[in-house]
């Protein structure tokens, strides 16, 4: 073993790449870089096993063969990175999609009040993927007078940052619109043009609309009650309209899709700067365990299971840095906790999730690298730490009391976010123990699965800006 000089851990770098085949990379690969914290690395291991003959002498046989196991584990910051939010997806088994209102909603809009008033049916007992929240921005699309349409004369490119419409007048001075799937931020307005735009914001991808096409307003609900929504931008009088709201919330419920993807592992410093560069293909998440503090940033510990490993860069690699969001944690405004919907009673300490996939390589014969990684089943907890005010958590236990559980996380720098919901779960311990002078009860509550959602959990990722 030569004398070289060691590698900064602050200098790794590990980037993602989802695959389309399983333990297959994608020529020309297009990762998305990881945001890295210290602890972070991936490995090798050789499962030797050696001959069974027995020698006179007691001394053990030779290494006869054995299977090569990849993986390895990431701690990164909760934080609002593409290549996080495939990490999640691969843990839960299931994917990112957009929170649209079932159908159109017909109903009256109210200049009076900002309110929007359905004819039929109930805002608060919608399906668990159509259900709008205070907080939420919504694109209020099919209706005519809170809108407009583009007026450009031609095409309006997927670059520009001055849009042209017949009118401004309904829209605030500084805000977002949709145009088709496109949501756009704009700093500020004239009587016909929306001007400072972001393109392709809130996770949307920039795209030409033709001319004429309708652009509706988005508004941010401020109260929900059954049949009405409350808005914190203006609205116009307008009555008997169909309308349709699609949230800045995307929503990923756990299920059985394979999320299979590739991991660079680059040793930045080495090579005379050029990296050493490691390459683990056929990657899944078997664990996650998210960390929220009551200060501090919340973190995702993660254990990863593949199936084989190469030594050098994969040809003509690109990677798309880490955008720079700041990183959620447990003091920051909008982050809570509710229980069947309120907050406890008591105060909640540091609060932990725990995923388990319980998936393992499976090997063949002819190869030392696993032919595949076997499903599993999929688990989910959740342990707490509260102050022991009165008997309730006990009383609960006794009972067998099933509730609903959710975790709200935010940055403070844009309000982006992850919601952790759990509609249905038992509590499996309740251990006393000292917090301090305090005593404190250590509750663990297991995700059963929820016949209305067909599921035990889904993570909600709330765009802020």
């Amino acid at each position: 073993m030569s004398l070289v000089a060691a590698a900064a851990e602050r200098l790794v770098k590990h980037s993602l790449i989802k695959e389309n085949t399983r333990d297959t990379t994608p020529a020309s690969p297009a990762y998305n870089v990881l945001p890295h914290m210290p602890g972070s690395f991936l490995q090798v291991t050789v499962n030797q096993e050696i001959s069974e003959i027995a020698l006179g002498d007691r001394q053990d046989g030779e290494v006869i063969g054995g299977t090569i196991t990849s993986g390895g584990s990431l701690k990164v910051p909760m934080v609002k990175e593409a290549a996080v939010q495939t990490l999640i997806e691969s843990a839960i088994g299931g994917t990112f999609g957009s929170l649209v209102t079932s159908g159109s909603i017909t109903g009256t809009w109210a200049a009076s009040g900002k309110t929007f008033t359905r004819a039929a049916g109930d805002f608060t007992a919608a399906a668990y993927n159509a259900i709008l929240k205070v907080g939420d921005k919504v694109a209020c699309a099919g209706t005519a007078s809170q809108g407009t349409t583009l007026n450009v004369g031609g095409t309006l490119a997927s670059n520009a940052t001055s849009i042209t419409v017949s009118s401004t007048a309904n829209f605030p001075s500084s805000g977002a619109i949709l145009i088709e799937s496109e949501w756009i931020s704009y700093t500020s307005k004239d009587s016909t043009h929306f001007l400072g735009c972001t393109r392709g914001a809130f996770d949307t991808t920039a795209a030409t609309h033709a001319d004429t096409t309708a652009v509706s307003p988005v508004k941010t609900i401020a109260s929900i009650t059954q049949t009405v929504l409350t808005f914190n931008e203006a609205c116009v009088n307008e009555s008997s309209v169909a309308t349709t709201f699609t949230a800045n919330r995307k929503q990923c419920v756990a299920g059985t899709a394979r999320t299979f993807f590739t991991v660079e592992q680059q040793f930045t410093d080495l090579n005379s700067g050029s990296g050493l560069f490691e390459i683990f293909s056929g990657q899944e998440v078997n664990t996650l365990q998210a960390t929220i503090p009551t200060s501090g940033q919340a973190t995702f510990d993660i254990n990863l299971v593949g199936m084989s490993i190469a030594t050098s860069q994969v040809a003509s690699s690109t990677y798309t840095a880490v955008v720079g969001n700041a990183p959620m944690a447990g003091s920051v405004t909008g982050t809570k906790l509710l229980v069947n919907g309120s907050a406890p009673s008591t105060c909640v300490e540091t609060m932990q999730i725990n995923l388990n996939n319980y998936r393992a390589p499976k090997f063949g014969v002819g190869s030392r690298y696993a032919c595949l990684v076997e499903q599993g089943k999929f688990d989910a907890e959740a342990q707490f730490t509260a102050y022991f005010v009165d008997g309730t958590q006990r009383d609960a236990i006794i009972a067998g009391t099933r509730f609903a559980l959710e975790i709200w996380v935010r940055d403070q720098k844009s309000g982006h976010g992850f919601n952790f919901v759990f509609p249905r779960m038992s509590y499996r311990s309740d251990q006393k123990s000292a917090s301090g002078q305090t005593v404190a009860e250590q509750l663990t509550a297991y995700a059963e699965r929820d016949a209305t959602v067909g599921s035990k959990m889904y993570v909600e990722l709330y765009i802020g800006a």
